[in-house]
């Protein structure tokens, strides 16, 4: 695949996020779009509705015209996933996604994750946090040392001998 084909089948939702120039957040979400658009292209009004949908989905609706760096990190991991949702892409890649995410941000994030499942896209998201995991996940893959140990439905992988030999 060129680099624009994966960029239209694959979104990736970083744990931390440095960027050197100061978005605006509306500018910053649009960017998701770019694998959609010829080069040297505009946005036009069906990729600022996108945009506008998932700032509302994320509760950010109100932040269009806020720079990202003024955002607290839990608001900034707000916008990268509103970014990938605009993306459009049928697999979604999270690291870490809920750091610096207040629980109630956590819940509401893994919420709009599950429903992209839902809707048939593909998650595979790296977690530590086994309860947020066990909650949302349909398939759980532990490792432990760089090698798999064990996968399967949440209720068969997080035994208390595995989670005693693991962690």
């Amino acid at each position: 695949w060129s680099r624009r084909a994966m960029a239209r089948r694959v979104a990736m939702v970083r744990q931390t996020h440095a960027i050197s120039f100061d978005f605006n957040v509306i500018d910053l979400v649009l960017l998701g779009r770019a694998p959609h658009k010829p080069l040297l292209s505009v946005y036009n009004q069906n990729d600022s509705a996108m945009a506008s949908t998932a700032l509302q989905q994320l509760d950010l609706k109100g932040f269009e015209q806020r720079s990202f760096h003024s955002l607290s990190g839990g608001e900034q991991q707000r916008v990268f996933l509103a970014q990938a949702l605009v993306q459009e892409a049928d697999l979604l890649i999270l690291d870490e996604p809920t750091t610096y995410l207040d629980v109630h941000h956590q819940f509401e994030f893994m919420e709009q994750v599950r429903s992209l499942v839902d809707a048939g896209k593909t998650v595979f998201g790296a977690m530590h946090d086994l309860e947020m995991a066990a909650r949302f996940a349909d398939q759980l893959f532990v490792m432990h040392g760089g090698k798999m140990v064990r996968h399967g439905a949440p209720d068969q992988v997080l035994t208390a001998d595995l989670l005693a030999s693991v962690f």
